[in-house]
């Protein structure tokens, strides 16, 4: 008897996690407004990805149940998200500077495609950018930090795509150990 409960909780786990995201296949997240295809960037970046975390559908789900022991609130903001992606790179002098050379048309293009600049910084040879996509007016649905940092290892990109409350970006950051986003 005890077998068949057994069996019973794990496939209605596994229809809580996978349905969910079977469902809502047809809404891909590269085809969300807030979504930022990496591909590009790496090209420009022209180095190795030294970290890369990719969370959405039942991974990111998961981790909204996780929070929920510690912080209601911050399960519920990871609930309305739909993907978070990082990217970290090692950069030598030369690879940053053309990094910071070639990164402008690129942000000038994402400008023009309705990505919204929020925040610049240009400090002590640091490079900070952050852009939001908000289609409606009343919510972001994407966002976008770029980080170069002063020295190696400090190279990161994050993307956060789905509701997205700004006044919560800290939490997250913070949660997550996302140092560019921690101080938000």
């Amino acid at each position: 008897m005890n077998m068949n409960y057994r069996t019973l909780f794990l496939a209605l786990t596994f229809a809580l996690l996978v349905l969910p995201a079977g469902l809502s296949s047809a809404q891909r997240i590269e085809n969300l407004p807030g979504y930022f295809d990496f591909d590009e960037l790496e090209r420009i970046v022209g180095a190795e990805t030294t970290l890369e975390v990719n969370f959405k559908g039942a991974i990111l789900r998961m981790a909204a149940e996780a929070a929920r022991i510690e912080d209601d609130t911050l399960a519920d903001m990871l609930l309305k998200l739909k993907g978070i992606q990082v990217r970290g790179y090692t950069l030598d002098r030369d690879a940053r500077k053309a990094l910071e050379n070639r990164i402008g048309p690129l942000f000038r293009q994402m400008t023009d495609g309705g990505w919204e600049r929020v925040v610049r910084v240009r400090n002590d040879g640091e490079f900070v950018e952050m852009l939001i996509r908000d289609t409606t007016g009343e919510r972001v649905e994407g966002l976008i930090v770029f980080v170069i940092g002063g020295g190696e290892n400090e190279t990161v990109f994050v993307n956060i795509v789905g509701e997205i409350d700004p006044e919560d970006i800290g939490r997250l950051g913070r949660r997550f150990r996302i140092g560019a986003l921690e101080v938000l």
